[in-house]
């Protein structure tokens, strides 16, 4: 496979997950990494907001939507993950931790604040 066409697809397959998180609500670790996620046009709230009062930021959630779990690849990434879990199992609620991981494997990278450098420049290659 051409280079060019391996840079195609990676480009094809980053915008089709990108669209998957436009698609529900991401919660992330802080507030840079909100910043991140609007930049790139996808609602985003921290795992402190939603674990603070899980009850009344659920309910402007829109019905059915995915809550995607996107922590940094460290310890205190993978406890949060868990405890977020637990509190969205609890509620029943439609979560997907994994888009996450596959995003941060994809750029090679394990904190969220580091993807938008290199996602805008496969996005304008």
């Amino acid at each position: 496979m051409l280079q060019s066409e391996k840079e195609s697809d990676r480009k094809k397959r980053l915008t089709k997950l990108l669209e998957e998180l436009r698609s529900g609500v991401v919660v992330v670790e802080g507030k840079h990494d909100i910043e991140v996620f609007r930049k790139l046009g996808i609602e985003a709230l921290t795992y402190g907001t939603l674990m603070g009062d899980v009850d009344n930021v659920l309910e402007k959630l829109p019905e059915g939507c995915t809550i995607f779990i996107i922590m940094d690849d460290d310890k205190s990434g993978e406890f949060r993950t868990e405890q977020l879990k637990g509190k969205l199992l609890e509620k029943d609620l439609k979560f997907d931790e994994h888009l996450g991981e596959r995003l941060l494997k994809a750029l090679n990278l394990t904190s969220v604040e580091q993807i938008l450098k290199p996602i805008e420049e496969i996005l304008n290659s």
